[in-house]
């Protein structure tokens, strides 16, 4: 392209550099549309040449990126190479403080002493409460709020 705007001018038809600049942004592919914005929005002072180099250089950046693959890949964790080595987790400490965490109860917990959290009554729970599913039940079937 910067032949043909030479060639031009050798025959007598000045561009100007400004125009020239813009039949050379223009002719470029859709890949280039990064570099062009950029250009427009720095207005950036060079001649045609040095244009020409920038948009090797960007070139090149493009075909490095693309050589790089994808940046994470996401998968099933059974797939990987290491799939038969298994690491042991340490089990925690407790901090020089003395100061440890209190132990959960592990097991089922008794739905007697329990307290419902849309009837306030004891003995059951929300998800149990008869007066939650029936709420329930109403909106699915699109019954008014009471």
């Amino acid at each position: 392209m910067i032949d043909l705007i030479e060639e031009l001018e050798k025959l007598g038809c000045k561009l100007g550099k400004e125009l020239s600049q813009d039949l050379i942004l223009q002719s470029l592919s859709e890949s280039f549309s990064q570099f062009v914005i950029n250009f427009n929005i720095h207005k950036m002072d060079s001649d045609l040449h040095e244009m020409l180099n920038m948009l090797i250089d960007y070139e090149n950046q493009l075909a490095s990126e693309k050589k790089k693959g994808p940046v994470m890949l996401v998968g099933n964790s059974s797939k990987r190479k290491d799939k038969g080595k298994t690491k042991t987790k340490k089990k925690p400490t407790a901090p020089k403080g003395g100061v440890t965490k209190p132990k959960i109860k592990e097991g089922k917990t008794n739905q007697s002493e329990a307290e419902c959290f849309h009837c306030k009554k004891k003995g059951h729970w929300k998800r149990n409460c008869k007066g939650y599913l029936a709420t329930l039940n109403d909106k699915k079937q699109g019954a008014p709020d009471k």
